[in-house]
């Protein structure tokens, strides 16, 4: 099964598929979601001056804190900076919501 969350935007009850999701979780069915949390580098065309240097120790503590801002965001049911965060970063989480 799959479903694309980020695509019902600030309509999260209007998942597709929600209540077979709920039906499966009830009958013990592991839920497994993958995301691909950060586009940045010169293969997203992140702008030159704003890319970070991969070399650095700091690039990957810096992607870490934009991730967990994100995680964060949603935990705490705030979908608007959730959209921010998915908007800064780039994330595939945060497309644009419908």
């Amino acid at each position: 099964m799959k479903r694309f969350p980020f695509l019902v935007g600030h309509d999260v009850a209007g998942l597709p598929g929600l209540e077979e999701l709920r039906a499966l979780v009830a009958s013990g069915v592991a839920v497994v979601a993958t995301g691909d949390l950060v586009h940045h580098g010169v293969g997203y065309d992140t702008p030159i001056d704003l890319q970070l240097d991969q070399k650095k120790e700091t690039t990957m503590a810096t992607a870490r804190t934009w991730i967990k801002e994100g995680l964060d965001a949603l935990c705490r049911h705030g979908l608007d900076a959730f959209f921010q965060n998915a908007a800064a970063v780039r994330s595939d989480l945060g497309a644009a919501p419908l």
